[in-house]
């Protein structure tokens, strides 16, 4: 990823509408799959970034955030005191078996996401849950898609393609459904504009928008996250996956 464009995401990360309603999400699935009072679980933070959800996973037990980027790194160890940092890159094998993994819209950076579902079903202790995020739809492929480096979007079976015979699907739905027509509308814009005007700096649009659109797209979310934890919708810009160690 383009180093301004880490900047951004480190500057943005806990106020944009987008990072808020998947961390909503994510506690919404966790406080259902994970049963019970337990808070002393081993949880990896898998391609941490700048931590956006460290917060969230202390709730739950001890933290480890595996992350590649130095800088990355480096920022955890100053702002994270609740977690230990690990230089990490996939398929590395690391010396800890998790309880829980998050992998939070990482798969699509790593070129061999079959190889990292392997290293996740290899480090999951016996009954240990994996949340994965990821955006979906290569048709929805824009120059944000380029900017950030991902390798792919996925399709519901793409991603099911990705899941092992040691690895047993708990839940997979779409989120943020109901901004899939202006995501849709985004992307012919954008893809429109690189057309008449190619010499454009490519960016990712990750920049906070005006405080009124930010709050209606974050309650959104918010709504969303609240009914997926009961159905599974059938359409949207992302998924979550939860898959459980056999």
């Amino acid at each position: 990823m383009q180093a301004n464009e880490y900047e951004l995401m480190r500057d943005v990360q806990g106020q944009h509408w987008w990072w808020l309603g998947r961390e909503r999400l994510l506690r919404y699935m966790m406080d259902k799959y994970l049963v019970g009072d337990r808070r002393d679980y081993l949880v990896a933070d898998v391609g941490s970034g700048f931590g956006a959800n460290i917060s969230l996973l202390s709730e739950y037990g001890t933290v480890y955030a595996l992350e590649t980027d130095s800088d990355c790194l480096a920022y955890i160890s100053e702002t994270e005191p609740e977690a230990t940092p690990i230089r990490w890159q996939s398929p590395e094998p690391v010396d800890h078996k998790f309880d829980v993994m998050l992998l939070a819209d990482v798969l699509e950076h790593i070129e061999d996401d079959h190889a990292a579902m392997q290293w996740v079903a290899d480090h999951l202790k016996p009954g240990g849950l994996a949340f994965i995020t990821v955006p979906a739809h290569m048709h929805l492929w824009s120059e944000m898609d380029e900017v950030v480096h991902h390798f792919r979007r996925y399709s519901k079976n793409a991603l099911l393609d990705t899941v092992n015979s040691k690895l047993t699907i708990e839940k997979l739905s779409f989120y943020n459904a109901i901004l899939y027509p202006v995501k849709i509308l985004f992307v012919a814009l954008t893809t429109a504009l690189r057309m008449f005007f190619p010499a454009k700096t490519k960016k990712s649009y990750n920049d906070l928008p005006p405080s009124f659109i930010n709050t209606i797209f974050k309650v959104i979310m918010y709504v969303e996250a609240w009914v997926i934890r009961c159905i599974n919708l059938p359409f949207g810009v992302s998924l979550v996956m939860v898959v459980k160690k056999l």
